[in-house]
């Protein structure tokens, strides 16, 4: 079944290696899907798809380059890219989706085994991935949360990048709903008015000013007693 009869890989064997490409990031991760069986943690491929591009002739060696779209808790989505060796020519891109399971078949969400597997991602990816998360439902493991609430304050440059631009979070919504994390720190609430106001986003300068006043109002208040003192 590996290649047809003009000694071309045949296009059934693409699937077979997102799968491989899956495996193997799950081992670099240090989560080998092994033991993600003993911990009773499935995740079946609810959706598959995939784009050919250039034919495999038989015996050239191949690259996958695969990475973590999205995930919003309980289903997240994975992109696949098929070059050859040298990245010269793409060969397929393609995706899957996945849902978690535990042994009795029921949806669960594993907070505490994705992250592992989304150590290896950008800081752009991950950001999506915990905002995405956060909004999703609540958290019922507090060292999660604050895993997550730390990672947004470390990269919070990126976070504001992500809820200013992505046309996928509104952010005035966002913001509140970071702030009823108790998120915000008086240093990230500084640096994301700052973010906003270069980027003239009015809604979302305002949501954040609301919030600095509520929950910096004595600083709020001395530094207006010494702008009128001056």
């Amino acid at each position: 079944y590996e290649t047809d009869g003009m000694r071309i890989v045949h296009h059934s064997n693409y699937i077979r290696w997102f799968e491989e490409a899956r495996v193997d990031y799950l081992n670099q991760a240090g989560m080998p899907y092994d033991r993600l069986e003993e911990l009773g943690i499935m995740f079946p491929v609810l959706d598959v798809q995939c784009s050919y591009k250039a034919a495999v002739p038989y015996g050239v060696t191949v690259k996958i380059e695969m990475s973590v779209e999205w995930f919003d808790g309980l289903k997240f989505g994975v992109r696949y890219v098929v070059t050859s060796e040298d990245g010269a020519v793409v060969h397929a891109t393609g995706s899957t989706s996945h849902c978690f399971l535990n042994r009795e078949l029921q949806f669960d969400r594993y907070d505490e085994v994705f992250p592992l597997a989304a150590a290896q991602e950008s800081p752009m990816t991950n950001v999506h991935l915990i905002l995405n998360r956060l909004r999703s439902g609540p958290l019922v493991n507090e060292d999660i949360l604050k895993r997550y609430l730390d990672y947004l304050r470390q990269e919070n440059e990126v976070m504001m990048e992500v809820i200013l631009s992505d046309p996928e979070f509104d952010p005035a919504l966002t913001l509140r709903m970071l702030d009823h994390r108790n998120l915000f720190t008086r240093a990230c609430l500084d640096q994301s008015i700052r973010i906003a106001s270069e980027k003239k986003i009015p809604s979302a300068v305002s949501c954040l000013m609301d919030i600095r006043a509520r929950r910096f109002p004595q600083e709020t208040d001395s530094k207006r007693r010494s702008r009128y003192a001056l």
